[in-house]
């Protein structure tokens, strides 16, 4: 409880990188599965993951990488925001309270196979940017509002996470998987998690902590060192603008989306030699 309740703590990284010690030796125990493209020529620039940067040749998939690029600016507000702003509203446990948008995540992640299906990818994508605008307007309300109504908003903007991050990055990703083809998309999907959760990560995360930097209160208000109505505001208006340059460069691209479960790899291309 007391590793909950001080984040400032340092045991949380031991405890992060005891948990990745023991997943990185969990691996060692998957299955053998060599790459499909063994026993062919492969190129450097496929070694290199570049072969997937020729799906840039579409200009329609070179809008929407471009559109997730930007998306993250406002997207990692509330990563690097939200534990300090709840830290300075006094919750306790609030990393713990936090894990409830993780319960969302499975909820949504059931309903978006149905989505995809019925509304396609743009359409899908065009609701998880409008809930991060949603989210972010909750959270600007909850910084003026009544202690009850407060707790209620910003539980509410938690739990929005589901649709927020099912309904954007998971259906952009599976948008990759459709555009990519068997060779390539190892390398494609490599290159998206690269933009969303590194190149992305880094300038999105830089951005909130500027502007939050640019809004402390001085001298504070009790615990309130922040202007918090101000920052919030600022990730809804960068949402918005993205959700119109996506809807201008975003085509949704021919046949419906497939969303089944991919094969076993184990029990087709990647037998064993001599294995019926």
């Amino acid at each position: 409880q007391a590793l909950i309740a001080d984040m400032s703590s340092p045991s949380q990284f031991y405890l992060a990188g005891g948990a990745s010690l023991v997943f990185g030796l969990y691996a060692f125990t998957l299955p053998h599965t060599p790459p499909k493209k063994v026993g062919k020529h492969v190129s450097v620039s496929e070694v290199l993951g570049l072969d997937a940067l020729a799906l840039l040749r579409k200009p329609v998939f070179a809008g929407f990488v471009f559109c997730m690029f930007l998306i993250c600016f406002p997207v990692y507000f509330y990563f690097v925001n939200m534990s300090p702003y709840l830290g300075e509203l006094e919750w306790k446990y609030p990393i713990a309270k936090m894990t409830l948008a993780q319960v969302s995540d499975v909820v949504f992640l059931v309903l978006m196979a149905f989505m995809l299906r019925k509304l396609g990818y743009k359409r899908t994508i065009v609701i998880g940017i409008l809930a991060w605008i949603a989210r972010y307007l909750l959270l600007w309300q909850s910084a003026g509002s009544a202690a009850a109504l407060q707790t209620a908003i910003i539980y509410a903007a938690i739990l929005f996470h589901g649709v927020c991050y099912d309904f954007l990055f998971i259906a952009g990703q599976l948008y990759v998987d459709n555009e990519s083809t068997e060779r390539n998309r190892g390398a494609a999907q490599g290159f998206i998690a690269f933009i969303l959760w590194g190149v992305g990560a880094f300038v999105g995360s830089n951005i909130a902590g500027q502007v939050q930097g640019a809004h402390v209160i001085d001298p504070p208000t009790g615990s309130i060192a922040h202007d918090w109505a101000g920052i919030w505001l600022q990730p809804a208006w960068m949402a918005a603008v993205v959700l119109v340059l996506f809807l201008i460069f975003f085509r949704e691209p021919k046949g419906k989306p497939v969303v089944e479960a991919p094969v076993d790899p184990l029990e087709e291309d990647y037998r064993e030699p001599g294995t019926p």
